[in-house]
């Protein structure tokens, strides 16, 4: 017990010093999983289009259940990327497309359940 109380007390002290509050048990239990969890090419997605947990875990299910609508998103995700570094790129995107970042995991799931396209 001794051993674990020499480590909690640094992690809980770099915790703190956060400067959103985030207590590192509910991290522990909830983030790291998901962080180290991840394939690297949904980990890519979600850096690249700034993904929240339920978006990752939707593209996750997207992955594990229809290739086809995950390679879709894996698709959609390099024209945007593209079109963004790039303004005078000849791709145009439709207008009623949202980004990736915008979309709810939920939305995201029941539009690849329709299948191709994801995205509205």
């Amino acid at each position: 017990m001794q051993q674990v109380h020499k480590f909690v007390n640094p992690v809980e002290n770099i915790f703190k010093k956060l400067s959103k509050h985030l207590e590192w048990k509910r991290f522990f239990v909830h983030d790291l999983p998901l962080v180290k969890g991840v394939c690297e090419d949904i980990r890519e997605i979600s850096f690249k289009n700034q993904l929240n947990k339920s978006q990752i875990k939707a593209i996750l299910d997207i992955k594990n259940t229809s290739a086809e609508s995950f390679q879709h998103i894996v698709n959609y995700t390099q024209i945007e990327n593209t079109s963004d570094n790039d303004p005078s790129s000849t791709s145009e995107k439709s207008s009623s497309i949202l980004p990736l970042r915008e979309e709810s995991g939920d939305t995201m799931r029941g539009e690849s359940e329709d299948t191709i396209p994801i995205f509205r």
